[in-house]
């Protein structure tokens, strides 16, 4: 069998252990078989804060109780969007398109600024083994850069990147970074977003850079097929294949401190998908034909049981979104629910309205929640 190219000149070569049509074959059924929400407008108290946000001024001043149908839509505007943010603390949010180009929207009207063209010969397909999806996560948290993939080619049976991924400025298109690849760009910001990180797929390896300049600081050897990402304060967590010495399937810690291996969950089904945030005790694992999410704690990095989400299909992307204390996902079909923070439970949930949802997020200060899918529509509590 043909060994993949190395893109990468730091990349370490690592044995090929399945064929990389198995690889595609398994990646593809994952696909075929988008992330949270408002504090203010959920129902918590003070034990529903995390560690991590206990010294948020959102924690430290309360919040009011309310509940889901309180929310009260608007605004509306048509659209067909695959990922949106408020850029920064700016007033002003960016939305995806699969044109591709990157929308400038008023986030009172949801009329457009500005757009900007993106480059041809790249497309979006991080989250994805080979692009089929469309939604997913492709804006840093702060909504300032954005991440895009090389087109794939198939050389006897592998799929290969054509070129690097490149990070691109949200707000006039640019090229801040090339990053190589030997695969799709699948990526992760740390929480605070020090950190990217990148899985090199054919490599076994996941490099780390500098979150604002993309200068590589490290490389980290996994298990095999590194796909999904996801990275806490302490740890890059990704989801690996191996098919020799007996198949196993599941989801790798590698500590940011030592570089080893911290922890490994294998899981029942092939994983495709990892859901995190900050202030979230938990992180959340896709299970291929499972409708249940598969719980790791951030503490033990251990399991700590399933979670159901009302309305989620097996192989679909989630969304999620965070502020202060509360923790929200969002589902495919436009139902968002809140969680709770110290149990594996839904607190609260309702339905946007909104099909193809393919990401929920907040402004800065929290006093609206977007919905962003076939259309985009803006809440407030009543």
């Amino acid at each position: 069998m043909t060994k993949p190219r190395d893109n990468t000149p730091t990349a370490r070569p690592s044995q090929q252990r399945a064929t990389l049509a198995a690889a595609a074959a398994v990646a593809s059924a994952a696909l075929l078989s988008g992330c949270a929400m408002p504090d203010i407008w959920l129902p918590w108290n003070a034990t529903e804060s995390a560690i991590d946000d206990a010294d948020s001024p959102e924690v430290r001043a309360g919040a009011q109780i309310s509940d889901l149908s309180t929310l009260e839509e608007v605004m509306a505007a048509p659209g067909g969007y695959i990922d949106a943010a408020f850029i920064g603390d700016t007033n002003v949010i960016v939305a995806l398109t699969s044109g591709p180009s990157v929308l400038h929207l008023d986030p009172e009207t949801l009329e457009t600024r500005q757009e900007i063209l993106l480059p041809e010969g790249m497309s979006f397909s991080t989250e994805s083994a080979i692009g089929l999806q469309g939604s997913g996560k492709y804006l840093s948290p702060d909504g300032t850069h954005m991440v895009m993939s090389p087109f794939l080619d198939e050389q006897n049976g592998n799929f290969t990147a054509t070129g690097p991924c490149l990070i691109l400025s949200t707000s006039d298109g640019s090229v801040l970074a090339e990053i190589p690849t030997d695969y799709s760009c699948n990526f992760a910001y740390s929480e605070d977003q020090t950190y990217f990180f990148h899985s090199m797929a054919y490599q076994s390896q996941i490099a780390m850079y500098d979150a604002t300049t993309f200068a590589l600081l490290e490389t980290f050897d996994t298990r095999e097929y590194p796909t999904h990402l996801v990275a806490t304060r302490d740890h890059v967590g990704h989801t690996f294949l191996e098919f020799e010495e007996g198949f196993s399937e599941g989801v790798e810690f590698i500590s940011l401190d030592s570089g080893v291996a911290s922890s490994q969950v294998e899981t029942e089904g092939t994983p495709y998908g990892l859901v995190s945030a900050a202030n979230y005790p938990w992180i959340l694992v896709k299970n291929l034909g499972s409708s249940s999410l598969l719980a790791v704690s951030k503490d033990t990095l251990g399991s700590d049981g399933t979670l159901d989400i009302p309305g989620f299909t097996p192989g679909e992307e989630l969304a999620s979104a965070s502020h202060g204390g509360v923790f929200a996902i969002a589902t495919r079909a436009g139902t968002i629910a809140s969680l709770s923070l110290t149990e594996l439970s839904v607190i609260d949930q309702f339905s946007t309205g909104v099909n193809n949802l393919s990401t929920i997020f907040f402004s800065p200060d929290g006093g609206s929640l977007y919905a962003f899918g076939d259309q985009a529509k803006i809440f407030t509590r009543q």
